[in-house]
C-alpha cells in the first residue's frame, strides 16, 4: 500500500490513487470507498466532486488509458506494481480528458504522489512517461471501427473483451455501440417525487429555487432530472422529504405491479428501498409493504428512507428470498433479483472489470431459485413482477419461459397497459419490458408481470 511521507503530495490525488489501489489489490467497491471518505474527511462539494471525477473516470476509461500509457512506458504494464501503475493510470486521465489541468501541473502531482511510492527510479520512470504523454497526447489516435471491432471496443470504447463479443454478437454493432457509450458517459442524478407530501410541477419549482436545473423525465411521470444541484444533505426537498433518488428505468417497475390501496405485497430483495417506497406510495400508503432483504445494514437505510418520505406502510423483515419462510399470501409480489447488475455499470464504472460471464449463470441459478420459493405465495388472480437491472437475456426471458413452462397456474400478462405511454416505447412483442443504456439516456433494466391464474 501507499506509504505517506508527507511531501506535500496533493490531498486529492493522493485519496484518489488510494481508493484506485483498494480497488485493484482488494476488490473494493468504488462507491462505498468514495462514500467512506466523504464523510470520514468532511470533503465540501467542489472537493468532492473533483474526487468522484478522478477515481470514476480512472475507472471508466482505464482500458484506453493502458493503452495510451503502453505508447510511453518502456516495461509491460501488468509488470508494474498496481499502486505505480494507478498512479500513471490518474497522470494520463488529466492529461487526456480532464482539460482544467493544466499539464505542467498533472505531471507534476504525479511526480509528487511518486515519490511517496518509492525511490528515484520509480519518480524519473512516472516523469518520464508522463511528459512524453503530455507532449504527444494531441498526436493520439485510436482504434477504430473501420479495423478489428474487439479492439475497437476494448480500447476506444473501454469495455472488457467478453463483454463487447457478447453485446456484439447478442445486438449488433449499432445497438452494442450506444450501450458502451452510454456506459462511458456519467448518469444524471434523478428522482422520484413522493406524491404523498406534493407533486412534480411544485417539486421542479422548490428545486430551481434551491439552485437546481431541473425537468421532468421523460418516460416516468413521477421522475425529474436534476442536472446540478448542491450535496443532497443540503437540498431542502430531499430534507423533507418530498423526493427519493432513484433511476428513471427503475421507477417503471412499481408501475408494473399497480398495487392498489389495501392491498400485502411483497418486495423481495428490497433494500435500500426505492421500489418498496414506490409502491407504498402508489398505494397512499394504505395497506402493507413487506420489504425482505438479507442485510440487516441495508434495511436499516430503507427504514431510515422510509422515515424521511413519511411511510407508515413499509414492515422491514431480514430474511433470504431463496430460502426464507413468509407467513400468508400476498395480493401482489415484486421479485427485484440479484443480478450481474450489466445494466447499470455506467452507475459503478469499477464494476466492468470486476464482472465476468460465469457470473451470468450463477445469477440465473439464485434468480430461479427465488422464483421458485417465491411462487406458492401469490393469491389467485395475483401479480408477480420479475425485475432485473441485467441486460442479458440469460437472467431475463430466460428465467422466465422456464418458470412459465413449470408453472400452468402462471401466465405471461401483458405489460404495456400498466406503464405511463412514453414507456411503453420499451415493450417487447413477448411482453415485458427492457431497457438498455443508450441515448435515451435509461440504465439496462427488465421487467414481466406474470399473473396467478385463479
Amino acid at each position: 500500500m501507499i506509504v505517506s511521507r508527507h511531501l506535500h503530495a496533493p490531498p486529492l490525488r493522493e485519496l484518489a490513487l488510494r481508493i484506485l489501489s483498494r480497488i485493484e489489490r482488494e476488490g473494493a467497491f468504488a462507491d462505498q470507498l468514495l462514500a467512506a471518505a466523504v464523510k470520514e474527511r468532511g470533503l465540501p462539494p467542489q472537493e468532492r466532486a473533483l474526487l468522484r471525477e478522478l477515481t470514476y473516470g480512472v475507472l471508466r476509461w482505464r482500458n484506453r488509458l493502458d493503452w495510451i500509457l503502453a505508447r510511453f512506458a518502456r516495461r509491460p504494464l501488468e509488470s508494474i506494481d498496481p499502486d505505480i501503475r494507478n498512479l500513471l493510470r490518474l497522470g494520463a486521465y488529466q492529461l487526456c480528458w480532464m482539460t482544467s489541468v493544466p499539464p505542467p501541473k498533472a505531471v507534476w502531482e504525479s511526480v509528487q504522489l511518486a515519490r511517496q511510492l518509492g525511490h528515484e527510479g520509480i519518480v524519473a520512470f512516472v516523469n518520464a512517461v508522463l511528459r512524453a504523454l503530455a507532449s504527444q497526447r494531441g498526436l493520439l489516435s485510436f482504434p477504430d471501427r473501420a479495423g478489428d471491432l474487439t479492439t475497437y471496443f476494448t480500447v476506444t470504447l473501454s469495455h472488457p473483451a467478453w463483454l463487447a463479443e457478447r453485446w456484439l454478437a447478442r445486438y449488433g454493432l449499432q445497438p452494442a455501440e450506444a450501450m458502451c457509450q452510454a456506459n462511458n458517459t456519467q448518469p444524471p442524478l434523478t428522482a422520484r417525487v413522493n406524491r404523498l407530501r406534493t407533486s412534480p410541477a411544485p417539486l421542479l419549482a422548490s428545486l430551481r429555487e434551491a439552485g437546481c436545473e431541473a425537468e421532468p423525465c421523460r418516460y416516468a411521470p413521477d421522475g425529474v432530472w436534476i442536472q446540478t444541484h448542491p450535496p443532497l444533505d443540503q437540498l431542502p426537498p430531499f430534507l423533507e422529504g418530498k423526493l427519493y433518488i432513484q433511476d428513471e428505468a427503475a421507477m417503471l417497475c412499481a408501475y408494473l405491479l399497480s398495487p392498489h390501496a389495501g392491498d400485502r405485497v411483497l418486495d423481495a430483495c428490497a433494500a435500500p428501498g426505492g421500489k418498496a417506497t414506490h409502491l407504498a406510495e402508489l398505494m397512499d400508503d394504505c395497506g402493507e409493504v413487506v420489504a425482505l432483504d438479507r442485510s440487516r445494514k441495508r434495511l436499516r437505510l430503507l427504514e431510515d428512507n422510509c422515515q424521511r418520505l413519511g411511510l407508515r406502510s413499509v414492515r422491514c423483515l431480514a430474511g433470504d428470498a431463496a430460502t426464507g419462510q413468509l407467513e400468508g399470501t400476498f395480493d401482489r409480489i415484486l421479485v427485484d433479483a440479484p443480478c450481474s447488475g450489466l445494466g447499470v455499470i455506467r452507475r459503478h464504472p469499477d464494476a466492468r472489470w470486476r464482472k465476468g460471464p460465469d457470473l451470468i449463470q450463477a445469477m440465473q441459478a439464485v434468480q430461479t431459485c427465488i422464483l421458485e420459493q417465491l411462487a406458492g405465495l401469490l393469491k389467485p388472480d395475483g401479480i408477480l413482477v420479475y425485475a432485473t437491472c441485467s441486460t442479458e437475456p440469460e437472467e431475463n426471458e430466460g428465467v422466465i419461459r422456464p418458470f412459465l413452462e413449470r408453472h400452468p397456474d402462471y401466465r405471461l400478462d401483458p405489460a404495456a397497459e400498466f406503464l405511463p405511454g412514453p414507456a411503453r416505447l420499451f415493450m417487447q412483442e413477448e411482453g415485458w419490458f427492457q431497457t438498455r443504456p443508450g441515448p435515451e439516456g435509461l440504465d439496462g433494466f427488465f421487467g414481466a408481470r406474470l399473473r396467478r391464474i385463479g
